[in-house]
């Protein structure tokens, strides 16, 4: 095969090789030109309301001077200043808005974005060309570089914050509640205290004569005997004589009860005062009474007993304070367990010359 038949074959394919590029290379220009196009009829169109609230979020220090190049007036913005109270974004957010209401259908994409570079945000600039762009395709750019993953961060901090303060309303309810418990709980043990301090006290004292008689105690409060054959009452005492001798010793040893004997009494002896004390409990609280008694000159103690009518170990535990058989007094203080109350009988005997 002969130079120019080679030459004849291969012309054709450098031809259709250098077409190719040329039409490829209009075919570039041809969409250059059309997006160029369309971001220009982008950037004719309206401001639109998301825009705004976006891009309120971004200005920050230079707000008046792109208020200036918006054609605002100084009063202009003092008044809107002065009229919006909720922050500074709202103050971009409200200049914008009345912008836009202005302007009408000037307020572009283009005229605010000339703005914007004027002042030096040629950020903001290139992100409005963005924006328009978007929303031509039904969707927003954000004002940031890092799209997605601020979207993103943001939603997570906003659930975040949510989280926070559903748990600290929470830890606020519950506070409340522990405080309101605490004080119901404090009330109710001062009043309790208030009502039984007069009955509470350890300090002996020294009966007196006094002019009103005090009544009979009856046989069922006294466990040393079952019948009453006569009461003689003076000085503010109680003197109550039994022809029946129980002795004190045979409480000792009761199932459920937390009795409390004193020395011992004898077949002379009679009970020379008797008195009974009952409570009821209350809640993270030990209730107290105190018990006491003083001999007459002419009087001897030789027992005291001290008896539990619970029976079913809830009640009290006596305590002697002072005195005792043989000595002029005897003092016995009551403690009831925790939120339980007590009911005890007391009784001294002796004899009376």
């Amino acid at each position: 095969m002969s130079t120019a038949d080679v030459d004849k074959e291969t012309r054709p394919l450098l031809q259709d090789s250098s077409t190719t590029s040329e039409q490829s290379g209009i075919s570039r220009q041809l969409n250059n030109a059309s997006q160029s196009t369309k971001t220009e009829v982008s950037l004719h169109a309206v401001v639109s309301k998301v825009t705004i609230e976006l891009l309120s979020k971004e200005i920050t220090k230079k707000w008046r001077e792109i208020g200036r190049k918006l054609e605002f007036s100084d009063a202009d913005l003092d008044r809107i200043k002065s009229d919006t109270t909720e922050g500074h974004k709202e103050q971009v957010y409200q200049m914008l808005k009345k912008w836009k209401e202005q302007k009408g259908k000037n307020a572009t994409y283009k005229r605010l974005g000339e703005a914007l570079m004027k002042c030096d945000r040629t950020d903001l600039q290139q992100w409005l060309e963005r924006e328009a762009e978007a929303l031509n395709k039904g969707s927003t750019v954000p004002t940031n570089q890092s799209d997605c993953t601020n979207e993103a961060g943001e939603e997570e901090i906003q659930f975040i914050d949510m989280q926070k303060k559903k748990t600290l309303n929470y830890i606020i309810l519950v506070s409340c509640i522990i405080l309101l418990m605490f004080a119901l709980i404090l009330t109710v043990f001062f009043v309790r205290r208030a009502s039984t301090t007069a009955n509470i006290n350890p300090a002996i004292k020294t009966t007196t004569p006094s002019t009103t008689s005090m009544t009979s105690t009856t046989a069922d409060r006294n466990p040393a005997t079952t019948n009453t054959t006569s009461s003689t009452t003076s000085m503010g005492t109680t003197t109550i004589k039994y022809p029946y001798y129980v002795k004190i010793q045979n409480y000792a040893d009761e199932p459920g009860r937390h009795n409390l004997i004193l020395g011992s009494n004898s077949p002379g002896d009679f009970v020379l005062y008797t008195s009974s004390h009952k409570v009821h409990g209350t809640l993270f609280v030990v209730t107290q009474y105190t018990f006491q008694y003083s001999k007459r000159p002419t009087e001897t103690i030789s027992g005291v007993l001290v008896r539990d009518k619970w029976d079913d170990d809830t009640g009290g535990y006596p305590e002697l304070m002072a005195g005792g058989p043989g000595k002029g007094y005897v003092v016995v203080k009551i403690s009831s367990q925790t939120h339980r109350g007590f009911d005890f009988s007391f009784s001294v005997y002796g004899r009376n010359t």
